[in-house]
């Protein structure tokens, strides 16, 4: 019996794995479940066996790679650290997500228009903004505790440094996902290894001059 169950938890990974790789390079409604089936090996009736569509597929895997990167922002954002400890490790933490790691980049194709055009994911669409509004009040609380240990500049609008701070990221998201810059060496160090300057340049625009 527990070799049965290994087994079972074994292929449901591998269908999560494969399932993850395929909706990330052709969208959601690109992909189908009998491309699935054929990459991994297996019967279509072996996915329905633990997944009772695609969409509820899809659905796992945004769930579990949502729940894990929400951990890791609002460990930071909940912590004893200052404001500016605060916001500074989660630009540089958000930089080492969008360069090296998958649960990130699963999380990021879902707000890529070609998953976000699909009616049949409205429902994790609306999930998805009241997710964001949860974070954009944890981090609207961040600076408004900063301004009022005089660490940011008091005339600093709340809700416009998120604006900012989103923009921010989006911004090293593109450059990074486009390969818009040449940079010499390899991207992917470059980008982790000016983490902290990235960090340190938008701290500065907060505390004003």
């Amino acid at each position: 019996m527990q070799n049965k169950m290994e087994n079972s938890e074994i292929t449901r990974k591998n269908i999560l794995n494969v399932a993850k790789k395929m909706f990330s390079q052709k969208g959601y409604a690109n992909t189908k479940l009998s491309e699935i089936s054929k990459e991994i090996g297996m019967t279509r009736g072996a996915i329905y066996w633990h997944f009772k569509d695609k969409y509820q597929l899809y659905e796992v895997i945004i769930d579990s790679s949502t729940t894990k990167l929400e951990k890791i922002i609002y460990n930071i954002l909940d912590s004893d650290m200052s404001p500016q400890k605060k916001i500074k490790k989660l630009i540089i933490k958000t930089i080492f997500l969008i360069t090296n790691n998958d649960y990130f980049q699963v999380f990021d194709e879902f707000s890529d228009f070609k998953n976000n055009s699909s009616k049949e994911l409205n429902k994790l669409n609306l999930e998805h903004k009241e997710r964001s509004h949860i974070f954009k009040k944890k981090v609207i609380k961040v600076i408004k505790n900063g301004i009022s240990e005089d660490k940011f500049d008091k005339d600093c609008n709340p809700e416009i440094v998120v604006i900012a701070l989103l923009s921010y990221l989006a911004g090293i998201r593109t450059l990074w996902l486009s390969k818009m810059i040449d940079l010499e060496k390899n991207d992917f160090l470059a980008f982790q290894e000016n983490a902290e300057e990235f960090a340190d340049i938008f701290i500065h625009g907060l505390k004003g001059t």
